[in-house]
């Protein structure tokens, strides 16, 4: 196991999380290759290389608009060296700035992530936690990042997880 990244960034707490430049400096950096961003919203991350950009929502500006279990089956095995997960952190937000909806976490989502991503892919997850893959799929965390924005918003995390081998592999 390697050095973990650790950073701390103060935020103005923008309605949408790539609108803050640290948070968005901070995703790209970590960005590699081919780029599904999952739950793409209404910003985007500006960075330079292919970004599939996919939403639920039918109104935003997105490639597809597909419910993130349903990414594998578009897809297929192996499509993605990068996949960005920013959903609606909790029941407030979706409704703060989506109108609404049930914010479904499963782990279907991230076995679904495990086939999309290629060896040696990462995971980037924008939340209130830094769990983003589980060490049993044979992931390893190597950075996370603390966003602070000002007033009353929550602070929320950034979390990288690479991908090192299948559970065959062992």
């Amino acid at each position: 196991m390697g050095q973990m990244d650790l950073e701390f960034h103060d935020v103005s707490g923008s309605r949408w999380t790539f609108e803050d430049d640290p948070v968005r400096e901070w995703t790209r950096k970590w960005c590699e290759g081919r780029v599904l961003n999952a739950c793409a919203g209404r910003t985007r991350l500006g960075y330079n290389g292919e970004v599939v950009r996919n939403d639920i929502d039918e109104d935003a500006d997105a490639d597809t608009h597909l419910d993130v279990h349903d990414l594998p089956d578009e897809f297929g095995a192996d499509a993605f060296d990068t996949i960005v997960f920013d959903p609606p952190w909790s029941g407030f937000q979706s409704g703060d700035k989506y109108g609404g909806g049930d914010v479904n976490w499963t782990a279907d989502i991230k076995e679904g992530f495990d086939q999309l991503l290629r060896a040696h892919g990462r995971v980037i997850q924008i939340g209130y936690c830094a769990s983003a893959m589980p060490s049993r799929l044979g992931y390893e965390r190597i950075a996370v990042a603390t966003f602070a924005p000002y007033g009353r918003r929550k602070s929320f995390v950034g979390s990288v997880v690479e991908k090192h081998a299948q559970l065959s592999d062992f």
